[in-house]
C-alpha cells in the first residue's frame, strides 16, 4: 500500500539523462529513485520510455524487482499476459505481478535488468485519432551487464 501511494506522485524525469550512459554512478542510481511507478498524464512519451529503461537499468532501486514492477504497471493486459502468462493456453489475459516478475526473465527482459547503459535514438510520435490515442515508437540500444549490445 505504501508502494501505490507513493507512486500515484507524479513527476517529471526530465531532469534524468538524455545522452547515453555507460557507467553506473551514485547520482544515475539515485535519479532512479525518483521514477514514477505508474503512468500519469503529465508524462510524455519519451518521458515514459527513459522511466522504463532507467528502471530496468535500477531494477532493484528502491526495492527489489522495482524495475519489473514498474513495466508492469504501466504495460496493458496483453503485453503481461505476453510477458508472464501461459502462452495464451488458458485463454485468460490476466497475469499476476508475481507471474510478470517470474516470467521477465526471458531474453528481451533479462538482457535488459541490472544492464550497463543504454541509447535511444530520436523518438516518433503518430498523433491519435479519434479512436485511439497517439502511437510512440523508439528504438533503444541497451548494453547488457556482460557488456552485449
Amino acid at each position: 500500500a505504501a508502494v501505490h501511494a507513493r507512486s500515484r506522485r507524479c513527476c517529471s524525469v526530465r531532469m534524468c539523462e538524455r545522452q547515453p550512459v555507460a557507467v553506473k554512478d551514485e547520482a544515475d542510481e539515485f535519479a532512479a529513485l525518483g521514477l514514477p511507478m505508474e503512468p500519469c498524464v503529465d508524462l510524455s512519451a519519451d518521458d515514459v520510455i527513459l522511466a522504463l529503461n532507467r528502471g530496468l537499468r535500477f531494477n532493484d532501486v528502491p526495492n527489489k524487482d522495482s524495475g519489473l514492477e514498474r513495466c508492469y504497471n504501466f504495460a496493458n493486459s496483453m503485453c503481461r499476459a505476453a510477458i508472464g502468462g501461459d502462452g495464451g493456453k488458458s485463454g485468460s489475459h490476466v497475469v499476476s505481478l508475481e507471474q510478470f516478475v517470474k516470467y521477465a526473465n526471458n531474453p528481451t527482459f533479462g538482457s535488459m535488468l541490472n544492464n550497463q547503459g543504454f541509447e535511444r535514438e530520436r523518438i516518433s510520435i503518430i498523433p491519435g485519432t479519434p479512436t485511439r490515442g497517439a502511437l510512440a515508437t523508439q528504438v533503444v540500444r541497451v548494453t547488457t551487464d556482460s557488456g552485449d549490445v
